[in-house]
């Protein structure tokens, strides 16, 4: 039997890694760096050595990328070879134990020493950081292209990439070929990018990968495309992209291409790029062919001399095996191939001088520190302001004002002070927190951070090395204290005027309008925050009744998009559930949660019966609700104490929202009630999700309600003897059904 505490971490690791595969591959925003990512990944990876029981098809250690929504605008294809990603290493010594194991692996695959014979070759080719893109040819003509998705499962893309005018609509041969490679945005278009849109009065997107996201998701010009491209029959060969209001030409995005199917192979990657290169794509810049790991790291220190001054966005690179017959023999495992790594840079780093720090409020009340310093150019972009974390954070770092501060971009993505040089400015005071709310005035609560020792002591030691002290520092007083305490005082701070403050109803509603929840493209934050100025909205349910005669009054309105803006507030009553309840906002309830709360609750009625019962009501309720942890269950618990939050679910009741579902129209499991124990062939998660999309719901423990009592091997003994004395008091029908009866049943047929 696992170790309950081990079972525990690894269904925390498991929801946090899956958090962030959807951060960076759906929304192509990335919450934290690539080592800090695949630190969590090597810890899930070693609780499954330690437990193998908890390796199942939906471990993130088993799967690529992260599924699509369950609504997408997007038609969904499913691909036959899966896209994989690749393992990243960090420093020479990975790069020589992968070599290595190339070595051990190839001597035990080729016995007879006919292929290998103890040859190994590499191609080093630069790492683009852009999205990565699938494109289909027959005869020569671009039929398809799809996004990543979650490695298996992808979005059509196919007008929005073709407008791009760097993807070839028609090769130089009329082969059959399926080709992959990444789209990004140049650093100066980049730039041009959003200095345009700050003309515009549109707030600047946040880095070159998260542009290119944007823009091959983009709907209307999908639309347009496929319907030009079908009425002059062009939708295989080329979509024009002459307009010179096409959004996504006027980027001037880019795309190369590194990989070619098994079937259309040549002897050496470098010859599968000479023929890329022949069929008219571009490809990746001077990849360089090298004999060792000496020779490849002497190709990382020249690049990364060199990155600094590129124009194009690049991460690292990329070292494969150069002979194709050896990857045959070198194979793949679930989620990468064993012929072909990543080499990852550090992160880039600047010197820079801290101005002030802003105190942020956010749609939970919390007030964060942003730093902000003297504009510096690092990791391709000009950083003004950089994440400070907590208050805290800035006490045991003795930050103040006029301090020399390094800046890193973690991840190439969010610019954080790491560090400060040598000599600081005497006679300043570290940055202190404010004393109220800087959008109310309202008086603050103050939380402390728990630290555990581990954490402490390797807190104690980078900030000896990066942070020094000046004499007397209040900062390392408090270390020494949370020696004793286990926390750090006042870390966080929090406006409790969650229904007056206008940051936090602010925040609110741009979480509200946002592309996870109900996707009003139109609302930005400047245009939300104008409203909320205005005194127009107040609650997420208030943009429903917003005039004509209110909008024009504000700032950059006229007609045409006053109307365009209010036909998609209407438009977005048409949603789903899940995306609502990720709308309002409910503390650590995220895209994934919402759609376990959706499932079980079914209806907008029962959902908002369910946020008005009794608090001893609600805390029975949330046990019953699958995929739910017991933190999150008091989080949701509380979360609807707040009278607010109630009457604004009861607004929206009465509004008419009208909710579709994935697989909508006939629920032949409306209704039906499922309890599942045991290990099954799937990972159990996978069935709720199918039980929830037919109409079921799941349950913890089997009751009177329950339809369905679903045993897989070992099941739990407490569900069982329950289960059989509901029986026997015959209290219950319900009818005890394996694994082959439950997908029997989930397909549609009688049992």
């Amino acid at each position: 039997m696992t170790d309950p505490v081990i079972a525990a971490r690894h269904a925390f690791l498991c929801e946090r890694i899956r958090s962030h595969n959807q951060a960076y591959y759906v929304l192509n925003h990335p919450e934290i760096s690539d080592r800090e990512y695949d630190a969590l990944v090597q810890e899930l990876r070693e609780l499954e050595t330690a437990a193998p029981e908890l390796v199942t098809p939906a471990s993130p250690t088993q799967q690529v990328g992260a599924p699509l929504p369950e609504v997408t605008r997007f038609e969904k294809v499913t691909r036959a070879v899966p896209m994989l990603s690749l393992d990243n290493l960090y420093d020479p010594e990975d790069l020589r134990k992968f070599e290595k194991t190339l070595r051990t692996f190839l001597r035990e695959s080729d016995e007879k020493n006919d292929v290998f014979k103890g040859e190994l070759g590499y191609l080093v080719e630069p790492k683009i950081d852009g999205i990565s893109i699938e494109c289909v040819y027959e005869q020569g003509r671009l039929k398809r292209a799809v996004t990543r998705g979650d490695g298996v499962t992808g979005e059509n893309v196919t007008a929005n990439v073709l407008a791009i005018g760097r993807v070839p609509g028609t090769l130089s041969e009329p082969l059959d070929i399926t080709v992959r490679g990444e789209i990004f945005l140049n650093y100066s278009d980049f730039r041009t990018l959003n200095d345009r849109r700050l003309a515009e009065g549109l707030e600047p997107l946040v880095n070159p990968r998260n542009a290119v996201g944007g823009a091959i998701h983009q709907l209307e010009l999908q639309k347009k495309a496929v319907k030009a491209a079908r009425q002059m029959s062009l939708f295989d060969a080329e979509v024009p992209v002459e307009d010179k209001k096409n959004p996504i030409s006027e980027m001037n995005l880019s795309a190369v291409f590194y990989e070619v199917p098994s079937d259309h192979l040549r002897s050496t990657q470098r010859e599968n790029l000479l023929f890329l290169e022949k069929l008219g794509f571009s490809v990746p810049a001077e990849p360089t062919e090298v004999a060792s790991v000496e020779e490849i790291l002497e190709v990382i220190e020249r690049w990364d001399r060199r990155r600094a001054g590129l124009d194009f966005p690049m991460d690292g690179l990329v070292i494969k095996v150069n002979r194709t017959e050896l990857w045959k023999l070198l194979g793949r495992t679930a989620k990468s191939p064993r012929w072909a790594v990543a080499f990852k840079f550090e992160a880039e780093r600047a010197l820079t001088r801290l101005i002030s720090v802003d105190a942020q409020v956010g749609r939970t009340g919390i007030i964060t520190p942003v730093a902000n310093v003297e504009p510096v150019f690092v990791g391709g972009t000009t950083v003004a302001r950089a994440s400070l974390h907590n208050w805290a954070f800035i006490r045991v770092r003795k930050l103040r004002i006029g301090d020399m501060v390094f800046i890193e971009k973690k991840g190439e993505i969010i610019p954080q002070i790491v560090g400060v040089d040598g000599t600081r400015p005497r006679g300043e005071s570290i940055v202190a927190p404010p004393a109220s709310c800087p959008s109310c005035a309202s008086e603050l609560v103050r939380d402390p951070l728990e630290i555990s020792r581990p954490k402490l002591n390797e807190l104690r030691k980078r900030m000896k090395d990066e942070f020094p002290s000046v004499p007397g520092d209040a900062g390392d007083i408090e270390l020494e204290e949370a020696a004793t305490t286990g926390e750090l005082k006042e870390a966080f701070l929090t406006c409790p005027n969650e229904e007056g403050c206008k940051a936090q109803i602010t925040e609110r509603i741009i979480h509200f309008v946002s592309r996870n929840a109900l996707n009003i493209d139109q609302l930005g934050e400047m245009i939300v925050t104008r409203l909320v100025e205005a005194g127009f909205i107040r609650s997420p349910f208030d943009l429903y009744g917003l005039r004509e005669d209110q909008l024009l009054t504000i700032e950059g309105f006229a007609g045409k998009s006053v109307g365009q803006l209010l036909a998609a507030i209407q438009k977005s009553r048409e949603t789903t559930l899940a995306r609502f309840i990720f709308a309002i906002g409910i503390n650590g309830v995220g895209a994934v949660n919402a759609r376990f709360l959706a499932g079980h609750f079914a209806t907008l009625e029962k959902f908002v019966d369910f946020a008005k019962a009794e608090r001893t009501a609600r805390e029975q309720e949330v046990k019953n609700i699958s995929g739910i942890g017991d933190k999150l269950q008091a989080e949701i618990v509380e979360y609807f104490e707040r009278a607010w939050v109630v009457r604004m679910l009861e607004d929206f009741r009465g509004l008419g929202l009208v909710f579709s579902e994935k697989g909508s129209g006939q629920k032949p499991l409306l209704g039906k009630v499922f309890c599942i124990t045991g290990k099954l062939g799937k990972h159990r998660t996978e069935y709720v999700a199918r039980i929830q999309e037919l109409g079921g719901v799941t349950r913890v423990s089997p009751t009177q309600k329950c339809d369905y009592f679903v045993t897989g091997e070992k099941p739990t003994p407490k569900k069982v003897v329950e289960y059989e004395r509901l029986i026997n008091e015959k209290k219950s029908d319900i009818r005890r059904l394996g694994e082959v009866e439950l997908v029997r049943l989930l397909e549609g047929e009688e049992i």
